[in-house]
């Protein structure tokens, strides 16, 4: 059996190029790894999906890390994830996110002040930090599980497509928020 610990750093690099839309692809990573090495029955993609509907990603956020916590635990292991603190994060991060996005004029990007852009790059970043936080609390404790294994040969996780889809999409973010920043004639 193979372990795949993610990185720390890999997970502060991808979070900041992907505009921290990482999450979403750490979700899967994470719950396709437990799959595996549990064999239960999870379903990584659908799972992920799941992180961004409503309100009932936050669901799947809290069973997520649960059973993490579970896994951790019955390893005789002793975690610190606390599962209300990291829904509770990402509730923040998400209304940090509606916030931001209403400066800006929601999807219409007429005529906004220099003001709103920079309110909402700080609310941006403030919600991407936020969910960066969450991502290493978990990670940290995850790859502690996969290292006490004597069982398991440890392999990093290895870079994949979608998280290579994610920076690129994060870089556009990044592009936007800056032309909004230092135009003003993209700011309309």
């Amino acid at each position: 059996m193979v372990g795949h610990p993610i990185s720390l750093e890999r997970v502060v690099v991808l979070s900041f190029l992907s505009f921290g839309l990482y999450i979403i692809y750490w979700f899967y990573l994470t719950w396709r790894q437990y799959r595996d090495h549990t064999g239960n029955e999870a379903y990584p993609v659908w799972h992920a999906l799941a992180f961004v509907i409503p309100i009932y990603g936050w669901f799947r956020a809290h069973a997520h890390m649960r059973s993490y916590n579970e896994l951790i635990r019955g390893a005789g292991l002793g975690t610190d994830i606390a599962v209300g603190g990291v829904v509770t994060a990402l509730i923040v991060s998400v209304v940090l996110d509606n916030v931001a996005l209403n400066f800006t004029g929601s999807w219409d990007y007429e005529g906004y002040s220099f003001g709103s852009a920079l309110a909402s790059a700080i609310l941006y970043s403030a919600s991407l930090l936020i969910g960066l936080a969450v991502l290493i609390h978990a990670q940290t404790n995850i790859n502690r599980y996969w290292m006490s294994l004597d069982n398991v040969r440890l392999a990093p996780a290895r870079l994949r497509v979608g998280e290579v889809v994610f920076s690129i999409i994060g870089a556009l973010a990044w592009l936007d928020t800056l032309l909004s920043l230092f135009s003003a004639s993209y700011r309309g």
